[in-house]
């Protein structure tokens, strides 16, 4: 008897309905051994060696494996034809060679698809295991362990929040805060853009300016309203022909089919997947046999994939859909190693299978595969340029016509940042045509900053710099989320200021080992110990004799020298300049102390060096709104809306207001911006004290103020609406607590916000005075404190020195008559 290992029970399943009687096929369920987490596991003083732990939930798979192995004459190794395949069945050998039960016949085969014929002609072809890819599989694991294990106890110690650190997934991460860092630096610049339509022969056209007397308009030449409208009238009052009209063909060839990361970035562009939501069906495709393997990064398909899919193309198109000769592709991407084909259909006779995201995932694979070996599509770009008869302007309009579609026909790739590239279609013009203008424009634009990162550009940005490994990319993009160090908004990542700290320290400290460079040499070296050129345990030793010291070197310095060392590192971002000129370093509440990062028990953040005089603190990343991350939009009469690092805002000379979190930025109109920027609104004279109460809206949102007494109040719209009868009554209830006493329980006088440990915390009204508590420590406010006026960093504060300070003592008086001398 044969007993075959593969990994998954469908796969397994269908293997073994394929051989037939006389193998017997059981599955690993992936790998079967690791590192425990703990100290010791790579040993460095002797030769790297690896202390391997059975899994807990694969111990029970083992014995079945190990039982059946005992009664089996040959043992066929069948797990997936890439380095952790073969990583898996060494495990699985090892495992049975400590039990006793290794056959005497030990085989390995691969099989790029689970089909009768593919797997029938791998099992005529075994090998033996490739030590040169466990080599690297090994070295590989030993990296991230070492990285692992070293970095995160240093995080911990020096670094209060933060997680853990690792040798791909933070150069990702920095990639990530680098783009955040390009977008908050970036100036948006206006300009305006001039435009006339035309109509000729009942189809309308668009043309814009390009010249004007005698000076070429490039995007950024006209930059205000007042030269927007003097070229304006220019194109109004010119009467235009066409001077010029130029047509060039060109072609466009097809991409090649899918490999795993460009799977990956379509999948996220055309379906909406996430890296590792795609692998996860793209894995069920491929054991269910519809697919090759999907861990791959070669570009070609087998020459008989290549004929099916021509014959596939003949059937469904004309003869003209297919090129002469088949297309042969070679990967661009640095450390691309094509051993195996291109991720493609199994059978390009099946052109739908499965249902629902299986078939919308088979499909994309299907298309592409088919069309990369389709005709070019070929297309003509014309332009056509337009001139007044006193040749003070000249404008140009473009478009081009797609003559034969070729794979065009069934698929186009998509774009990480569309843009518009096809153009619209033009009428038949000729040099002296005079088409009808109907309307001239001038627009207003920004110049964008780069957009934040798609998983899709993301990963494609990856396997450019030659970083990580498409097997990887989705398993590091899921920690990054796991770990908080980012967030996705929109469909981009935003990193959140844990990556950020975590980042900063690491480039400051680490800065070898995180920058892209090192990392993607390393991976160099990793396929050079797969390819039989390097020893692993000589890699490991040339990357320990460097890193060991540098680690030991910052483990040994103390947390506020690391802190300070950050502060200064950070400076430019956590102290941007200010409008003013001022230095961005001063205290704004005290006016003479100096700002500086501290750490503290859940984070960093920043406070003035006057405390406990001058308690400000801010958020660490909290330093400046001048960063904008969308180009701002003229509301009228002076008004900008713009976006900065803490969201939206409207801004007229010197004044700003924010966007409260009840108004949606697309109701925001001139209107709603002059009432924003109006406050503090006044209601009154109040009727007992004379003095006036306002309305306004705060940090911690709408509110109504009198003689140093507040009172909150429920919405943006209240703050515009509330009148006097109504304003006296929420301050009365305000001051005596009404308001906060409903069925018997206390309700907060203000709920400020989230604790960093999660918790919510609020400002209550205690028997000896208010205090603030995230439910679990009560912290009772400073005399004269006013408790509507406190902030969250105030209250976290506050919270964390009592917490610290541990449970009071119990004693004191004791209750009872005083004894009488």
């Amino acid at each position: 008897m044969k007993l075959v290992v593969v990994e998954s029970p469908a796969k397994a399943k269908t293997i073994e309905k394929y051989l037939g009687s006389g193998h017997r096929v059981l599955a690993s369920f992936g790998h079967v051994r690791d590192l425990p987490p703990k100290d010791g596991s790579v040993d460095p003083e002797h030769g790297f060696h690896m202390q391997w732990q059975v899994s807990p939930d694969r111990s029970k798979q083992l014995r079945a494996i190990a039982d059946e192995a005992k009664n089996a004459d040959t043992l066929i190794l069948a797990t997936d034809p890439d380095r952790e395949g073969e990583a898996i069945s060494w495990h699985v050998q090892e495992v049975l060679r400590q039990k006793k039960a290794l056959p005497a016949n030990v085989q390995r085969v691969t099989f790029n698809a689970i089909t009768n014929s593919a797997v029938t002609e791998a099992m005529k072809h075994p090998r033996g295991l490739d030590e040169d890819l466990i080599d690297a599989y090994r070295a590989r694991r030993a990296l991230d362990y070492l990285v692992g294990f070293t970095l995160s106890p240093i995080l911990w110690r020096k670094l209060p929040g933060a997680k853990s650190a690792g040798r791909v997934q933070s150069v990702a991460l920095r990639l990530i805060v680098d783009r955040e860092r390009e977008i908050e630096i970036f100036k948006p610049q206006e300009y305006w853009q001039v435009s006339a339509t035309f109509e000729a022969d009942g189809q309308r056209f668009t043309a814009r300016l390009v010249q004007l007397d005698g000076r070429k308009i490039d995007r950024l030449t006209i930059g205000s309203r007042g030269d927007a409208d003097a070229a304006k009238a220019v194109v109004e009052a010119g009467r235009f022909s066409v001077s010029s009209v130029e047509t060039k063909p060109f072609s466009r060839n097809p991409p090649p089919p899918f490999t795993t990361s460009t799977l990956q970035q379509e999948a996220a562009r055309k379906l909406g997947f996430s890296a590792s939501h795609t692998m996860r069906v793209a894995q069920s495709l491929y054991e269910d046999g519809l697919i090759t393997y999907m861990r791959t990064d070669g570009v070609d398909m087998a020459p008989e994939a290549v004929s099916a899919a021509r014959r596939a193309i003949a059937s469904r198109y004309d003869a003209g859909f297919v090129p002469d000769r088949p297309r042969q592709y070679t990967s661009k991407i640095k450390n691309a190693q094509e051993a195996h084909e291109a991720i493609r259909p199994t059978d390009f006779d099946r052109s739908r299978a499965a249902s629902g995201e299986h078939a919308r995932l088979y499909e994309l694979v299907y298309n592409r595969a088919l069309a990369s070996q389709m005709a070019s599509a070929r297309l003509e770009r014309t332009t056509v340029e337009l001139t007044d008869g006193a040749g003070r302007a000249t404008l140009r309009a473009s478009g081009q016509v797609v003559l034969f579609p070729g794979f065009m026909a069934l698929y186009d790739e998509g774009r990480d940042d569309p843009q518009d590239e096809e153009g619209a279609r033009m009428p038949a013009l000729r040099e002296g045509d005079a088409p009808l203008k109907t309307g001239v424009e001038a627009t207003q634009h920004f110049t964008q900053p780069p957009p934040r990162y798609s998983e899709a550009s993301l990963v494609k940005r990856l396997e450019e710099l030659g970083i990580g490994r498409p097997s990887t990319y989705a398993a590091t993009l899921q920690t990054l989320k796991d770990r908080e160090y980012v967030r996705v908004d929109k469909g981009r990542f935003v990193p959140e200021e844990s990556g950020r700290l975590v980042t900063a320290f690491l480039e400051r400290f680490f800065e070898k080992y995180v920058s892209y460079d090192y990392t993607a040499e390393l991976e160099e070296e990793l396929d050079d110990v797969s390819g039989g050129r390097l020893d692993w345990q000589k890699l490991l030793e040339q990357f320990w004799r460097d890193f060991r010291p540098k680690a030991g070197e910052v483990m040994d310095q103390k947390p506020s020298e690391i802190t300070q060392a950050l502060d200064e590192f950070l400076a430019p971002w956590l102290y941007p300049p200010r409008d003013d000129g001022s230095d961005p370093r001063v205290c704004p509440q005290c006016g003479n102390g100096r700002l500086s990062l501290r750490g503290g028990k859940f984070g960093a953040f920043v406070a003035c060096s006057n405390y406990p005089d001058c308690k400000y603190t801010q958020k660490f990343g909290q330093g400046g709104d001048q960063a904008q991350s969308e180009g701002p939009t003229d509301l009228g009469d002076g008004i900008m809306l713009k976006t900065g690092r803490f969201g939206p805002y409207v801004e007229r000379g010197d004044k700003r207001a924010s966007i409260p979190k009840d108004v949606p930025v697309e109701d925001v109109t001139q209107e709603v911006a002059e009432k924003l920027l109006s406050l503090p609104r006044e209601i009154g004279p109040h009727p007992e004290t004379g003095k006036p109460i306002t309305a306004s809206i705060g940090r911690y949102g709408p509110y109504l103020a009198h003689d140093g007494k507040y009172a909150k109040l429920n919405s943006t719209a209240e703050v515009f609406e509330t009148g006097m009868n109504a304003a006296v009554a929420k301050l009365a209830d305000a001051a005596s607590g009404a308001g906060r006493q409903r069925g018997g329980a206390r309700e907060p006088i203000a709920v400020l916000g989230k604790h960093p440990n999660g918790k919510e915390v609020k400002v209550m009204a205690g028997r000896y005075g208010p205090y603030v508590s995230d439910g679990a420590t009560h912290a009772t406010l400073p005399k004269g404190a006013e408790p509507t006026a406190i902030t969250l960093d105030e209250a976290v504060r506050l919270i964390d020195e009592k917490a610290a300070k541990g449970p009071s003592k119990k004693g004191g008086r004791k209750s009872g008559r005083r004894k009488s001398a």
